[in-house]
């Protein structure tokens, strides 16, 4: 009942009484889902945002003392394993967790479960392939109307970001990139969210400038404070922008007609 009743007042304040101002200065969708974390999940918590899965994914990769002995988070074996436990199928054997690949070699099943089929998250996060295609296709069908750029532009900034990661923190790199790319709402978000005609710049060069500004954030925020689904956020803060990025980019008319 709590998340209808938010999601009611999400849309009547953040998509109608926007839409009356003359545009709208963030994405509903986003700032919705904001407002059901916040107020459901605040009052028990200590940090800004819920912490998905405690010091499992420790993203700076710190020495940390488990029950077997101290270990690096992002290690490949420890990085692997914690990312097949939190989004693969609940009906693996805990024992055993790779069923596509091997302790010594998880990359295939992480793939797997992180691109083709995640069990854990919501729908628009369930397979991420699919969801590629289908914006794929629609960028096809509409060219002249989505906003393609800035979807490339979160994309290549998030790749290069997390290697970056890799190389100052430590860790396995490619797990990074494909965590980075493919956790959560991540690509829902780049591909229908982010590219929101209403709430996203005119220009392209500020199309650019807001699909790597959202990477960067989102980085930054998954990573310093904590908070796992920090794309939505970043996504909210990047909306705020887009009056001065409408700016960037203007073509001048010169010359003759």
């Amino acid at each position: 009942m709590y998340p209808a009743l938010i999601s009611a007042v999400g849309l009547i304040v953040f998509k109608k009484l926007q839409g009356l101002a003359g545009r709208k200065y963030v994405n509903p969708a986003a700032i919705t889902k904001l407002l059901i974390l916040g107020l459901l999940f605040m009052p028990s918590i200590s940090s800004l945002m819920p912490r998905d899965h405690g010091l499992s994914i420790d993203l700076q990769n710190h020495f940390t003392e488990g029950l077997f002995g101290p270990y690096y988070p992002m290690e490949t074996t420890i990085f692997g394993t914690t990312l097949i436990t939190c989004y693969g199928s609940p009906s693996l054997d805990p024992a055993n967790p790779y069923t596509f690949g091997t302790a010594e070699n998880p990359l295939p099943d992480v793939l797997y479960t992180m691109i083709v089929q995640k069990y854990h998250g919501w729908m628009g996060g369930v397979s991420s392939i699919i969801v590629m295609a289908a914006g794929i296709g629609l960028f096809a069908l509409c060219r002249g109307y989505i906003k393609w750029r800035v979807t490339l532009a979160y994309l290549l900034t998030t790749v290069l970001f997390s290697i970056a990661m890799g190389y100052i923190y430590g860790g396995d790199i490619i797990f990074r990139v494909v965590f980075h790319l493919f956790m959560g709402s991540s690509i829902f978000m780049a591909f229908f969210m982010a590219t929101d005609p209403a709430t996203t710049p005119l220009t392209q060069l500020g199309q650019i400038i807001f699909g790597s500004g959202l990477a960067i954030l989102t980085m930054l925020i998954q990573m310093y404070m904590g908070f796992l689904g920090g794309a939505i956020l970043a996504l909210v803060m990047m909306n705020l922008t887009v009056p001065f990025l409408d700016r960037v980019g203007i073509r001048k008319p010169f010359g003759r007609r």
